[in-house]
Formats: C-alpha cells, structure tokens, sequence
C-alpha cells in the first residue's frame, strides 16, 4: 500500500484534485519548488511527494519524473484527461527505466 503526501499549496489555483494526483498553476505569486520559471502548471504526483510533469497554461507539456533526464510529451484538453496521460507516461517510465 502506498501513501500520498499531498502538495502544500498556498493560493495556488487547483485544477484537478484527486487522491494521488493534483494539478495547479504556479506563477510568481504563487511559485512552488522554483519551478514556475519552467512551467505554468504542474503535475504533482503524491505517491512520489514531488511534480512529475510541467505544462504551459495550453496543458502541453512532459513528464519528467524524479532524477531521470528522460521526458514523455503529454497534453490533455482538460485537467482529468491530462492526468490519465501523466498516468500512462508513468506506467511507460515504471515499466522500462525504474527497474
């Protein structure tokens, strides 16, 4: 069984909530993990406790995962369908890089 910690957030506009996932916005104001000079909105995955993917405000972005230099392209039109792209670009890095 694993367990979720979720993002702290702040102010941060929450796209999606769901009980491993969570997308949101991040800007100057609202800046998390210094990642708001790379991306707008951010994936973060709470089984791993940091963002997995990094998005401009389209929802067009990678998934980058942890320490690995690969990246997966993704897009959603929307929040959810984002998250089940994130997802299947985890399963892709799980099953042929974290072994």
């Amino acid at each position: 069984m694993h367990s979720y910690a979720p993002p702290r957030l702040d102010g941060h506009t929450v796209l999606y909530r769901g009980k491993r996932f969570y997308v949101f916005e991040v800007d100057a104001e609202h800046p998390f993990e210094n990642f708001e000079a790379h991306a707008q909105v951010l994936v973060y995955d709470a089984r791993y406790g940091s963002p997995v993917a990094f998005c401009d405000a389209n929802l067009n972005g990678v998934v980058a995962p942890g320490t690995m230099q690969d990246s997966i392209p993704v897009y959603g039109m929307n929040p959810r369908e984002l998250v089940q792209e994130v997802k299947a670009a985890l399963t892709v890095f799980e099953r042929h890089f974290m072994r």
